[in-house]
C-alpha cells in the first residue's frame, strides 16, 4: 500500500516536472529583428538631428523609438536572456533614454531630463553619463543635496569612466561647498529664529507679570 502511494507520488512529480519542462520549451520564439532595425534607424536619425541642434525633431525620433519599445517591453523582460536579441534591444532602449535626457538637458528642461536619467540608471546603475547629468540637473534646479549625492556616486566610478568628463571633480567639490554654505545659512537662520521666539515669549511673560501685579 505504501509502496503504491510512493510510486504514485513519484509518477505525479515526474509528470509535473515534465509539464514544466515542456512549458519552457513551448515559450514563443519572438523575432525582434524588425524592432532592432527600427530602433537602430531611429537612434541614428535622432543623433543626426542632435548634431544639427534640432533638439525637438531629435526628441520626436527618440520618443517614437521609446513608444515602440514600450509596446513589447513585457515580452522583452519576460523572455529568457539567452536570446541575444533582447540584449540588443535593451542596449538600444538605454541609448534612447540617454538621448532623450540629453535633449531635455540641452533645452534646460532639467526635471524632464532627470525623469529619463532615473529610468536609465535603473537599467544601468553605473552609467557615468546619466549619473553626471543627474548631478548637473539637480544642481541647476538648486537641489544641492541630490546633486551632491549623484556627485559622490560619480566619484565612486572607475577613473576611466570619469576621464570623459572634464572638470567633473572640480564641479562636484564646488557643489559640496555650496551645500555646506546653504546648510550653514539655514543653521544661522534657525538660531536667529529660535532667539527671536525666545525673546518674544520672555517679553510676553514679563508683560503678563506686570499686568497681574497692577491688578
Amino acid at each position: 500500500m505504501d509502496k503504491s502511494k510512493s510510486n504514485e507520488n513519484i509518477s505525479t512529480s515526474s509528470e509535473s516536472s515534465d509539464k514544466g519542462l515542456s512549458s519552457l520549451k513551448v515559450l514563443p520564439n519572438v523575432d525582434f529583428a524588425g524592432l532592432i532595425d527600427e530602433l537602430t534607424e531611429l537612434n541614428s536619425e535622432g543623433n543626426t538631428l542632435m548634431k544639427q541642434s534640432k533638439l525637438e525633431e531629435a526628441k520626436e525620433k527618440f520618443f517614437k523609438g521609446n513608444e515602440k519599445f514600450e509596446k513589447v517591453a513585457d515580452k522583452v523582460y519576460n523572455l529568457f536572456t539567452n536570446n541575444d536579441k533582447t540584449d540588443q534591444i535593451l542596449a538600444l532602449y538605454k541609448t534612447l533614454l540617454s538621448r532623450i535626457a540629453q535633449c531635455f538637458f540641452e533645452q534646460k528642461k532639467y526635471k524632464d531630463s532627470i525623469e529619463f536619467d532615473l529610468k536609465l540608471i535603473c537599467l544601468e546603475p553605473k552609467s557615468a553619463e546619466a549619473i553626471y547629468r543627474l548631478f548637473n540637473s539637480y544642481s541647476k534646479i538648486n537641489k544641492c543635496q541630490q546633486a551632491v549625492y549623484y556627485g559622490d556616486l560619480f566619484l565612486e566610478l572607475d577613473e576611466k569612466q570619469q576621464k570623459s568628463f572634464k572638470n567633473a571633480k572640480n564641479e562636484i567639490e564646488k557643489e559640496k561647498r555650496r551645500l555646506v554654505n546653504i546648510q550653514s545659512r539655514k543653521d544661522w537662520l534657525n538660531i536667529i529664529m529660535f532667539n527671536f521666539i525666545l525673546f518674544f515669549v520672555v517679553f510676553l511673560m514679563i508683560k503678563l507679570f506686570f499686568v497681574k501685579n497692577k491688578n
